[in-house]
């Protein structure tokens, strides 16, 4: 499972030398080959890749309780939910439910397929 992410948004496009830093090493992180080379390996193989879509709450949601925060800034790394109390590095948080909402997407398109 994958987040299917956005990357011209998240480049800033600005003449600012600090803001080009940032932009140019999320382009050379290569996403899109990522993501290519994933689905590629996984069809061989006979298996699937799953693209949650990008507005999907992963990071703002607890993974514990499920209570979503309306707002997260970029710079709190860890994620603290004021519901449960739960405390947890926030791209750890993200990626756990990233992988549930997988689960369930998963998981509701076998319910729609015929002999289920």
């Amino acid at each position: 499972m994958i987040e299917d992410l956005n990357v011209t948004s998240m480049v800033k496009k600005s003449r600012d030398t600090t803001a080009r830093a940032p932009s140019r090493s999320i382009l050379d992180a290569g996403f899109y080959e990522l993501r290519r080379q994933l689905t590629y390996k996984a069809n061989d193989r006979g298996h699937r890749v799953v693209a949650i879509d990008r507005f999907y709450p992963s990071s703002k949601k607890c993974s514990h309780c499920g209570e979503t925060k309306a707002k997260l800034a970029l710079r709190d790394r860890v994620f603290e939910c004021s519901n449960c109390g739960a405390r947890l590095n926030r791209d750890v948080n993200a990626a756990r439910n990233i992988h549930r909402e997988g689960v369930r997407l998963l998981g509701k398109e076998t319910l729609t397929v015929a002999g289920h």
